[in-house]
């Protein structure tokens, strides 16, 4: 079964309906290096530094990111061990 989703974008004005573009790009520029680490080395593991310092940069509150990214990595091991 495939879905098609239609997004129109002719005349499309991203202002209208309020999505922040500026952050996102700057949201994926902090954090290309530990995507390209992790591809490269098929290991999250290693790109974790490198992604909790990119998002503290960007304005992530450190204390989060240092609770939220491993316990998601922990997560993620345990279901890949399951499968």
């Amino acid at each position: 079964m495939e879905v098609m989703l239609k997004v129109p974008l002719g005349d499309h004005d991203c202002r209208s309906c309020g999505l922040p573009w500026e952050a996102a790009f700057r949201l994926i520029r902090a954090v290309r290096e530990p995507m390209v680490i992790a591809f490269a080395t098929s290991s999250s593991e290693a790109a974790l530094p490198k992604l909790i310092e990119g998002l503290t940069k960007f304005g992530v509150d450190k204390s989060t990111t240092e609770f939220v990214l491993p316990l998601g990595y922990s997560f993620n091991v345990d279901g890949s061990m399951c499968t």
